[in-house]
């Protein structure tokens, strides 16, 4: 998001407000070895009236991840956290993996990577 604020010269909230209308959603992925699991994790910003809304007023705070499944900003831990329940059965994470890849999706979205 900070790369796509600085290329399109978007520092006040009437530019960032063009900006947000002109994108449907951003994705970065970011991959990573987890034990023996290779991953992509996602992070999301999703064009919705509230992410709009703050992409206007707040800015790069606006991508801050929340926890709610109807977020406009959803972070690597939701989605970490989604893929280690839906791994059931023979592909079942293993705790110990499980736990690693929970605290390293949440250093990635407190440190905004």
């Amino acid at each position: 998001m900070a790369k796509l604020l600085r290329s399109a010269e978007a520092k006040t909230p009437a530019q960032r407000s063009a900006l947000a209308r002109c994108l449907r959603g951003i994705v970065h992925v970011k991959a990573h070895r987890f034990g023996g699991i290779d991953a992509l994790i996602p992070a999301v910003w999703r064009r919705t009236q509230l992410g709009e809304m703050a992409l206007v007023s707040d800015g790069l705070s606006s991508v801050l991840p929340q926890a709610d499944d109807d977020a406009f900003s959803l972070g690597r831990a939701w989605f970490t956290r989604r893929l280690i329940q839906e791994r059931q059965g023979p592909t079942k994470i293993e705790p110990s993996d499980a736990a690693e890849m929970e605290r390293v999706a949440l250093d990635w979205d407190y440190n905004g990577n």
